[in-house]
């Protein structure tokens, strides 16, 4: 039978009512069918839009931040739905991280924000009544949560018992390796449990200078993401994640673990410069491009590796400080509705769309993010890519993410102080305990 007969054939079984969508999505693929064209099936195979659906009309504009990879992606969501529902607008807002948040939190102040955001820090703003509770509209219009989500995932986005929003993705973080520049300068791919003594020897040997510059960094990590290597050093940030009392990072073992970080930068100068790192802007292009033999980050850099000509990588998980167990990050952002929407209708029925399994199929094909589902982190579509084998090894070893309203602010002044450390100057521990007076009344807010 031909291509065409067995999509003929696999769209009249599952219009029959004789397979789950799970099921179609798993065969259709197989097929060889890309995941928009999944996505259209998928509208023919459900038949007629609901009568919400069906009432819902007008403009809506959504918010998020991504890659130019990540965007192309959001893009081909909003044309599925768009198919889907001809009778709602969406009108996006997309931009870079660094360039989102000016934005938001203008629009916040102005009671303007998007009717439907991608967000993280989700507790703060539902403190700020800028979100809807979504337990009580899903039971005001008879719908109900989707499905698959553990506790700890959603606690990331509750409020005074409030749920506020549901995660897209997992933050899941690892190492990613150019299988090239470490074959020049002779070395072995680094294995699954190595520690930070191993990266800081394998990044010396990486770093090529011509004279006393830089040719090739040996290694990049985001100074935005403090947090983690306090972690990985074994030390807490509060006395509770959830409900926090008072800080516990101004410590021995905290500072050791920002400090060896920063010597990376500083003493044995393998990793670009503290205002190149904050976050993974200038990492993912300068890996790309041969600069850099090894780089942390996320799932966002995968689409940019793999459109890169030449470009020969692998990916391995977090190293481990001796002594601690190795440690990632857990969580991740996910979808709000607007308090401020003045198309609630519309505006639920893109949120609803979005949450589902048909944009998460799409994401997922897109290549960009690190699902947040248990069942899809352990499907044979995800895993039939040997670098996400290691991302699911990872998300297991998250930490707990902070989700109380004052995190922002009291990451903020943390960050602010940690500045000195990461230009060297500072010692970590002088940095740390200068962090915590602003970081005390942040928290006391």
């Amino acid at each position: 039978m031909d291509n065409a007969s067995d999509i003929d054939q696999l769209v009249d079984e599952a219009s029959a009512g004789s397979m789950s969508r799970l099921a179609f999505i798993t065969r259709a693929l197989a097929l060889g069918l890309s995941t928009s064209a999944v996505a259209t099936l998928l509208g023919d195979v459900e038949g007629p839009i609901s009568a919400f659906a069906a009432k819902a009309k007008g403009n809506i504009s959504f918010s998020s931040w991504g890659s130019p990879d990540e965007q192309t992606t959001i893009n081909k969501v909003l044309d599925v739905f768009h198919r889907r529902y001809p009778s709602i607008t969406v009108t996006p807002r997309l931009a870079s991280w660094t360039d989102y948040w000016p934005k938001y939190n203008a629009d916040v102040a102005a009671h303007s924000t998007a009717d439907v955001q991608f967000l993280t820090l989700v507790p703060g703003y539902a403190q700020k009544g800028a979100l809807y509770e979504l337990r009580g509209l899903l039971k005001k219009h008879n719908k109900q949560l989707p499905k698959g989500y553990t506790q700890a995932q959603l606690e990331l986005f509750e409020y005074k018992k409030g749920l506020f929003g549901v995660p897209r993705d997992n933050d899941t973080k690892v190492i990613f390796y150019n299988k090239k520049l470490l074959s020049q300068a002779g070395v072995k791919a680094p294995k699954s449990s190595w520690t930070y003594d191993d990266l800081r020897a394998l990044a010396r040997k990486l770093t090529i200078r011509q004279g006393d510059r830089v040719v090739q960094y040996g290694y990049a990590f985001e100074t935005g993401q403090w947090d983690l290597y306090i972690w990985q050093h074994g030390a807490e940030l509060f006395d509770s994640d959830q409900t926090p009392h008072k800080l516990t990072f101004d410590n021995a073992s905290a500072a050791a673990g920002i400090q060896f970080m920063a010597n990376l930068i500083n003493k044995d100068k393998v990793t670009p410069a503290a205002s190149q790192i904050v976050d993974s802007t200038n990492i993912g292009p300068l890996f790309a491009g041969g600069q850099l033999a090894m780089a942390f980050g996320n799932h966002a850099l995968v689409p940019s590796f793999t459109s890169t000509p030449g470009l020969s990588w692998g990916v391995v998980g977090m190293p481990h400080f001796k002594g601690h167990k190795t440690v990632n990050v857990a969580g991740g952002a996910g979808y709000t509705i607007s308090r401020w929407t003045k198309n609630i209708n519309a505006s639920l029925q893109f949120w609803e769309f979005i949450t589902g399994s048909t944009a998460s199929l799409i994401f997922a094909g897109g290549n960009d993010i690190v699902p947040n589902n248990p069942k899809a982190l352990h499907s044979k579509q995800w895993l039939s890519k040997p670098y996400n084998k290691v991302f699911t090894q990872q998300t297991k070893l998250g930490h707990d993410f902070p989700s109380f309203p004052q995190w922002s602010d009291v990451s903020n002044a943390v960050a602010a102080a940690l500045d000195k450390a990461w230009t060297g100057e500072s010692t970590a521990r002088e940095a740390l305990h200068a962090a915590v007076g602003p970081a005390e009344k942040a928290l006391k807010g």
